[in-house]
């Protein structure tokens, strides 16, 4: 902290013991959570940390998904959560067994032109995405409920969890442009102002 820490970053990828499995993460629970609030004490420098969570893993069950939602709402808050989409890099071993499972077909579409950014569009991804933006707690609680979980999951409203969550990115997006444009131009006239430009 005194050499000026101002960002943590935690890889958590999943809070089912089944995945971290699969990923060889030797990690429980405990001892994420047990990390996750020994960072939240040092909230006066890093206020908002940021975790790691893949998503949108063909491997995961409803349970898996349901044990990560669970996870992240027991982290201390406020936090920032990182999604990325799994993508199957060839020469792992998680590759391996995609392709023999026949997950991995068309390389080029699932692999290199795949935007690991981008997740799938589904309820899952809307409640970690709603965990992102820290909004109220009895809010993310009703979340986390395994009954809504199950009911949101499923068909119709999983695909409106998805059509929201993707109006929620696009705006995101928009705004931040905006803000991006907005910062370059201040930048661009202080450069002006001191003779840079």
């Amino acid at each position: 902290m005194d050499a000026g820490l101002r960002l943590a970053i935690m890889g958590i990828q999943t809070g089912s013991d089944r995945i971290q499995k699969l990923y060889k993460r030797n990690v429980s629970n405990d001892q994420i959570l047990r990390a996750a609030r020994l960072i939240h004490s040092f909230r006066s420098w890093v206020p908002r940390p940021m975790y790691d969570i893949i998503t949108d893993n063909p491997y995961e069950t409803d349970d898996d998904r349901f044990a990560t939602l669970r996870l992240i709402h027991s982290l201390p808050p406020p936090y920032k959560l990182s999604l990325f989409s799994l993508t199957f890099y060839p020469g792992t071993e998680i590759y391996s067994r995609a392709k023999a499972d026949g997950l991995v077909q068309d390389e080029e579409h699932t692999i290199y032109e795949r935007n690991f950014q981008m997740v799938e569009a589904n309820y899952y991804n809307l409640a970690l995405f709603c965990h992102h933006l820290n909004l109220p707690r009895p809010f993310l609680y009703l979340l986390t409920r395994r009954a809504i979980f199950d009911l949101l999951s499923w068909g119709p409203m999983n695909r409106f969890c998805g059509w929201f969550l993707y109006r929620l990115l696009a705006l995101r997006l928009r705004m931040n442009r905006r803000l991006y444009a907005r910062r370059r131009l201040e930048w661009l006239n202080q450069d002006r102002a001191d003779g840079y430009a």
